[in-house]
């Protein structure tokens, strides 16, 4: 149950040097791609075994194979140009129309062919979904870091860095720039291994354990060994006149990507058997689509390491680069509603004002561009957009709270609709006319407003323990009453705020687990001291409380503590009441008590008169 997680904290110095520098690289490459979008680039359609020389595959209709190569010609490796040699290491872009040169060997006799290379605009398209791609993989890992900077959370963001620096590969003109291009290729395959191994090392909590912790300090070391060893094949392509290692061309084609995948698939596999109840379920959706990112990733190894096709170079790439996308969509929406990655992600309304503010902006942008074009010279520009500027601001002045009404009511509905019931509860709960319906409603009502799936109110007793009063999806062998010592009212104490178990140590097992497992603690405070507190699951599907609904809890647990303070008075007071009137009765019995010892007391003193006045005749 118990998982300790650093809370959020405001981003350090170091973090904001790390995005500016990732960003920076990546709006680099979106630059440049920009820059050469109108050229189509060109492929030739042929490619080489591991040993660098022996010919696999040829596309027919593509150049090679109309110029006669044949699968199983050995290319003369030391006649080649630059950008011959990097095409043995797999299909480049080059320009369209690039000769390349030839000498082979078939049946023991050397041949001569020129090639130009043949125009694919399935090449930009690749650039630009694979630039895509790793551009939501960005944005959605820097949201992650910037909320809680850790190894889990940068190696998601490093996924869409070494995605976004491959795509310089595209970019073709000489054999340097293009030797360059492959170069800041590799490096982007091998920065976005590290952060796929440090990524499924430590997913989902940040703390590897078993043979993860391994995984977890092999994830710099593995890729930058296998960067190294592509730094000798392209120091062999540029400057020796024989192919590079066997060995070396195996693993950097096959071993590599196929052991980081197949590694990365079971790291997720374990997370995934580990994890309990809900949280499994919350990780199918992620685990589903890495398993899908990492069969087309390696089937587009295989295909441009063996079947240089069209399908080959662009289309599964494509359909890679789309399967990263639903990769990232699935982990944010994860973290944003399933917690799984535990940082504090807020989708409320905040999200929704800031694209309103945005689209408002370029509403504006848009109008002063407009208007600077049409009326550049003329002093009129400065007029209307002033104009412009007034209305709108007017015109939001005035609609604010018919946005307000349109987000809550339309975007929001069910939100709307459960805060303005449990509104309501709070409202009515300080006219309570027991405790009893105070726990009841801390129970029912958010339980059935929120949808969740377990709820359950404890309430200090005469002796300082808790007694579980009322619960939802708690079952009889559950802990029925906690006591003072216990950590979960210990922390509750010290705060006297809202407590995420999943933030505090509490090492109970009579709890729900599974989709009834607690996930917040909101305590009832009365004249600074908890009175009573609430237990939480998450949502019924899954999901856990975001920012909003913890609000409304929280809301709704400062008119219970009212309400218990005034039934705790009432108490007293009808117990004052009754002494007053105990005290009356006794005081009543005490007069007529005294009325009848005085009487018995005259009567005494009657008979010793008579007794005296008989003694005095008698003598």
């Amino acid at each position: 149950m118990s998982t300790s997680a650093p809370s959020a904290k405001a981003p350090r110095s170091s973090t904001i040097a790390g995005l500016v520098v990732a960003w920076s690289v990546a709006l680099a490459a979106l630059a440049m791609q920009v820059a050469h979008f109108s050229d189509v680039p060109g492929v030739y359609g042929w490619n080489t075994g591991p040993d660098g020389v022996t010919v696999t595959s040829t596309v027919p209709e593509f150049p090679a194979a109309q110029a006669g190569i044949q699968p199983g010609d050995r290319v003369d490796y030391s006649t080649l140009s630059l950008a011959g040699r990097l095409n043995t290491d797999g299909p480049q872009a080059l320009g369209p129309d690039e000769p390349l040169t030839v000498q082979f060997w078939r049946d023991g006799q050397m041949h001569t062919i020129t090639m130009r290379a043949r125009s694919e605009p399935v090449f930009r398209l690749r650039g630009i979904t694979t630039g895509m791609a790793g551009f939501i993989v960005l944005a959605v890992g820097t949201v992650l870091v910037l909320l809680r900077a850790s190894r889990v959370t940068w190696g998601f963001l490093i996924v869409g860095f070494g995605e976004i620096a491959q795509i310089f590969v595209y970019r073709f003109g000489s054999s340097v720039e293009l030797l360059w291009s492959h170069l800041a290729f590799v490096a982007g395959i091998a920065a976005g291994w590290a952060g796929l191994l440090m990524f499924v090392s430590r997913f989902p909590t940040d703390e590897p354990k078993g043979w993860l912790r391994i995984l977890d300090r092999a994830a710099i070391p593995v890729p930058m060994l296998y960067f190294v060893i592509w730094l000798y094949i392209g120091a062999n392509f540029a400057f020796s006149s024989t192919p590079p290692a066997f060995a070396a061309l195996l693993l950097v084609q096959y071993v590599f990507p196929a052991v980081i995948g197949v590694t990365a698939l079971l790291a997720l596999l374990s997370a995934a058997i580990v994890a309990k109840g809900s949280a499994r379920q919350r990780l199918l959706p992620v685990l589903a689509t890495f398993a899908l990112w990492s069969a087309i990733s390696a089937a587009s190894v295989s295909l441009n390491s063996i079947f240089t096709t069209e399908w080959g170079i662009a289309f599964v790439p494509m359909a890679a680069a789309i399967s990263l996308t639903l990769f990232a969509i699935a982990t944010a929406y994860g973290v944003a509603r399933h917690r799984v990655i535990d940082v504090t992600f807020i989708i409320s309304r905040t999200v929704v004002y800031t694209l309103l503010t945005a689209i408002l902006i370029g509403v504006f942008a848009i109008v002063d561009i407009l208007v600077a074009r049409w009326l550049e010279r003329s002093q009129l520009a400065i007029v209307i957009e002033l104009v412009v500027a007034v209305l709108m601001g007017v015109w939001l002045r005035t609609m604010h709270r018919r946005i307000d009404h349109f987000v809550d009511s339309v975007l929001f509905r069910r939100r709307h609709l459960a805060e303005r019931r449990l509104a309501r509860v709070a409202k009515t709960l300080p006219h309570a006319a027991n405790a009893a319906f105070v726990d009841e409603s801390l129970v029912v009502e958010p339980a059935e407003s929120l949808d969740l799936a377990s709820s359950a109110i404890f309430r200090r007793n005469g002796d300082g323990r808790f007694d579980r009063r009322f619960a939802q999806g708690w079952s009889d062998g559950t802990a029925a009453s906690l006591d003072a010592s216990d950590h979960l009212v210990v922390q509750l104490e010290a705060e006297l705020d809202v407590v995420r178990l999943t933030d505090v140590r509490w090492p109970r097992t009579d709890i729900p687990e599974g989709l009834q497992q607690p996930l917040l603690a909101v305590p009832v405070v009365v004249r600074h001291k908890v009175e009573a507190f609430a237990l939480y699951g998450g949502h019924s599907g899954g999901e856990a409380l975001d920012p909003d609904e913890i609000h409304s809890l929280r809301q709704l647990a400062m008119p219970a503590g009212a309400a218990y303070d005034h039934l705790e008075a009432e108490a007293l007071r009808a117990q004052l009441e009754r002494l007053r009137t105990a005290n009356v009765a006794l005081m009543r019995d005490r007069e007529a008590d005294a009325g009848a010892l005085e009487l018995m007391r005259r009567q005494m003193s009657a008979i010793d008169e008579l007794l005296r006045r008989q003694h005095l005749t008698a003598d």
